[in-house]
């Protein structure tokens, strides 16, 4: 049935305007190939990158026989072995962002849509490509497969369907109707019936053979905030259809014959951006923009009778999921997050039952030792990363917890490394060995902070708590515990460089220092910016920055009062970090930029990069000779402060 495919070395086609559409976006791929390579080149300033920017994800495909998972994204598309966890870069079939992407039934064929609207089918197993004719004006944001595997549907953001023959190559039919962006399409298990969710809060229901629209479900509409339906899923068995989306945290499950509404659950979720039935059709899974996967109950006796959850429990799951699967046989939950992490649950306990997947070098966390040599990385995959600065190649370190470090900090010496972990547990690592060295388990909040000693031989820690502790690194007793004032410490702490100050943001433009030796409150400085996302002492510890959503502050923390308060282009402040001499205030910005400023006006001096993707991290190197940036994208760039400071 596949006849019509060629490979980049068969045969001319016969078909004289597909000859020059292939020739065209065959030739446009090498520029795009040119332009992905030009993205990672080294910006002005930067010495080294660790790991390569992967880009914003756009969709996540399972393959129907479970040992693939695709990711694609606005660089690329890269395929996953489920039992191995192998990774492979598929080249690029056009210079355009891939905006959706789905795997046919047997799952030898991915059928691709782009942000120009463009759309074309790969074989995974020649790489043979085969484009088809222009159609959608816009984005196509979705494509599936009928269950026969002869016809394939787009759905795009100009509001039209388009269903294709797979075996000729045309469009079939366009589907119009929806009054706004068609955000998902999905087959029914018998292949009669085309569903289409939409920006316009409908779901509808089309004769896949005919393209007679024959239901619209619309109540989505009752709702007083605008939604837009981005996930559409059929039951095994096609009675059921359960709908969801954005912006408003509704799961409705629809008997397909009726059109009435079966089941209308509120997620935890403000956003839903998965759905996913169980083979026996028995659980729903859902997923969205908080740390749990729910899991619905749906067992009932009657067709008829409105569906009642009999058991739902979210399970602790690290980052929002963006894509999930059921195994053939029910029992594993495969989840993908947006930062592209991929986990595999137990679904008879929610247990974790295997290491993490990471198609992004993503985390939050990094820190230098003290001799600069090495670059720490707590990474989403549940791994920390030990950079060698000099061969710019990583070591790792696996996680017994399964859980993403939350926070690092080397011991004086730079043979231990300590990190905090969001089930409550402290690690402490031989740098040479990669070996634990203490668990320290203990009943309190996720650690957010820690700090050695200047002697290496107590770690101070707090977190998500009223109180923090110091503990004996030899064998992990608690020496102290100072608790503060009945309010509890956010999840924004950090301690002074002498470890005398502990910082704390306790709302969302209030931060509050407090004695570490008596728990006594020094100082409360209420800022400027709404909600305060960093924090960070100066090396010497007299000054204090926080910064937030628009403008950062600093704090003289002796005199307790603020010196300056930035102007200019500083919105959404994710991290900050003061070079050596206390004189430049770096910021990574959610909206991608890195830039410098000037302590003691609050100038801006320039600006190192400007990309699309969240900075999530800065740090300098203790002998203040570089700088570490770690973006979203998953690239670590090392910066040489010599090249880049303002003075230069």
């Amino acid at each position: 049935m596949m006849s019509n495919f060629q490979s980049n070395g068969g045969k001319p086609v016969t078909n004289y305007k597909y000859f020059i559409t292939r020739i065209g976006l065959l030739l446009i791929s090498i520029i795009g190939y040119q332009n992905v390579n030009a993205q990672q080149q080294l910006p002005f300033g930067a010495k080294a990158r660790f790991g390569i920017n992967k880009g914003v994800i756009s969709d996540t495909a399972f393959s129907p026989d479970g040992t693939q998972i695709t990711i694609a994204s606005s660089i690329g598309i890269w395929v996953y072995d489920t039992a191995t966890g192998t990774e492979t870069a598929l080249p690029p079939a056009t210079p355009f962002d891939v905006s959706a992407i789905a795997f046919s039934p047997d799952s030898k064929t991915l059928a691709t849509g782009s942000n120009e609207g463009t759309i074309w089918l790969r074989r995974m197993d020649t790489g043979a490509i085969r484009y088809f004719p222009p159609v959608h004006k816009q984005t196509v944001l979705s494509v599936t497969f009928s269950p026969d595997g002869k016809t394939f549907a787009s759905g795009s953001r100009d509001g039209t369907i388009g269903v294709w023959d797979i075996e000729t190559g045309k469009l079939r039919r366009s589907l119009t109707g929806h009054t706004d962006a068609v955000n998902i399409v999905a087959f029914s298990p018998d292949g009669k019936t085309l569903a289409s969710g939409s920006s316009d809060q409908s779901v509808r229901l089309w004769n896949s053979e005919t393209g007679e629209l024959w239901k619209t479900f619309l109540e989505h509409k009752n709702v007083k905030i605008e939604n837009f339906i981005t996930e559409l899923v059929f039951s095994p068995d096609g009675k059921m259809i359960a709908s969801s989306g954005t912006e408003w945290p509704e799961v409705l499950v629809w008997d397909v014959k009726t059109g009435k509404v079966r089941l209308k659950y509120h997620s935890h979720n403000w956003s839903v951006y998965a759905l996913a039935f169980s083979s026996d059709g028995t659980k729903l899974a859902i997923g969205g923009d908080t740390d749990a996967v729910e899991w619905l109950d749906l067992r009932y006796k009657n067709i008829d009778t409105p569906i009642t959850p009999t058991d739902v429990f979210p399970t602790d799951h690290p980052g929002w999921v963006n894509a999930l699967a059921f195994s053939s046989d029910d029992k594993v939950l495969t989840t993908v997050t947006r930062n592209g992490i991929i986990r595999f649950w137990d679904t008879t306990n929610g247990d974790q039952i295997s290491p993490a997947i990471s198609h992004k070098n993503f985390g939050n966390v990094l820190v230098f030792s003290p001799d600069s040599r090495t670059l720490a990385t707590g990474n989403a995959d549940d791994t920390i990363r030990l950079w060698d600065i000099e061969k710019e190649k990583p070591g790792t370190i696996r996680h017994e917890s399964m859980r993403a470090p939350t926070t690092l900090a080397f011991s004086p010496d730079g043979t231990t490394l300590a990190n905090g972990n969001a089930n409550g547990t402290i690690h402490l690592w031989d740098i040479r060995t990669g070996k634990a060295l203490l668990i320290r388990r203990e009943a309190m909040k996720t650690p957010t902070t820690l700090a050695f000693s200047s002697d290496g031989t107590t770690l101070a820690s707090a977190g998500l708590s009223q109180t923090f502790w110091w503990w004996d690194v030899s064998n992990g007793d608690v020496l102290g515990a100072v608790r503060i004032i009945d309010e509890a410490i956010s999840e924004m702490v950090a301690f002074s460089p002498d470890s005398t100050i502990l910082a704390s943001v306790v709302e969302d433009n209030v931060v509050r220092l407090w004695d570490t030796i008596n728990g006594e409150l020094l100082s409360t400085f209420i800022g400027d910016t709404r909600d305060v996302r960093a924090i960070v002492f100066s090396p010497d510890s007299s000054l204090f920055a926080s910064g937030g959503l628009d403008a950062f502050s600093v704090w003289d923390v002796n005199r307790n009062r603020r010196l300056t308060t930035s102007q200019g282009d500083h919105r959404s402040i994710r991290t900050l970090a003061f070079s050596l001499d206390g004189e430049t205030l770096v910021s990574g910005c959610v909206t991608g930029k890195i830039q410098l400023w000037d302590v003691a006006t609050a100038a801006h001096l320039t600006t190192l990069i400007d990309d699309t993707e969240e900075v999530n991290a800065v740090a300098f190197s203790p002998d203040g000779k570089m700088l570490a940036s770690w973006s979203a994208g998953g690239a670590i760039l090392l910066w040489d402060w010599d090249k880049i400071r303002p003075d230069q």
